[in-house]
């Protein structure tokens, strides 16, 4: 295990309320954007139950 460092890239003009408030401008899945995963892409559990398309 080690530490892991992510960059958000944001407008410079917005750098004072990053600044003010980091947390509204990161994501919900950090891992996920570290992963490079397309925004709202979700990890599903297989039901082996077949379904109908």
């Amino acid at each position: 295990m080690g530490i892991r460092y992510y960059a958000y890239a944001f407008d410079g003009k917005l750098t004072e309320q990053v600044l003010a408030d980091p947390l509204s401008f990161l994501s919900d899945d950090p891992l996920a954007d570290a992963w490079g995963s397309e925004h709202g892409a979700t990890i599903s559990t297989p039901t082996f139950e077949q379904t109908v398309s």
